[in-house]
């Protein structure tokens, strides 16, 4: 029975194996993957040619938020608050006329790797940009 056991585990040890070095395991890098999709997309490009490339997990609405300064009133832009994404409700979005400042898809690969996409009310890309991250705080981001 013992030794039923070691030979199950020492098979169960090397599937693990196995699939790790050539199951792409081993050789995946969450920063190089974000920083090929990032390099991919460009502006001008619609929100489904980028949503085709990778799914986002969420999306953000901006939002219109009137600050005053001083005097004067001033008009910000502001990320809502993150929403599982759905294709349906973006389409519809345009159609309702919900996102009149455009919306973000933003992607996190790994503390080296975390960006957003903003578009347009339209839903093309405007601008890709970096989001913060801890590699920031502890100055380490592209070394």
């Amino acid at each position: 029975m013992v030794k039923v056991i070691v030979i199950l585990l020492v098979l169960a040890g090397l599937v693990v194996f196995l699939a790790y070095q050539f199951g792409g395991v081993a050789t995946f890098d969450p920063t190089v993957e974000g920083e090929a999709l990032k390099a991919k997309i460009q502006p001008g490009m619609t929100w489904q040619q980028v949503a085709d490339l990778k799914q986002p997990r969420k999306y953000q609405i901006i939002h219109e938020r009137k600050k005053k300064v001083g005097p004067d009133e001033i008009l910000m832009l502001i990320p809502g608050t993150k929403i599982d994404y759905d294709a349906a409700y973006i389409t519809a979005g345009f159609q309702n006329n919900t996102m009149p400042n455009g919306f973000i898809f933003p992607y996190h690969f790994s503390a080296q790797s975390a960006f957003q996409v903003v578009f347009n009310a339209n839903g093309v890309v405007q601008e890709v940009g970096d989001l913060g991250t801890m590699a920031d705080l502890l100055d380490t981001r592209g070394n």
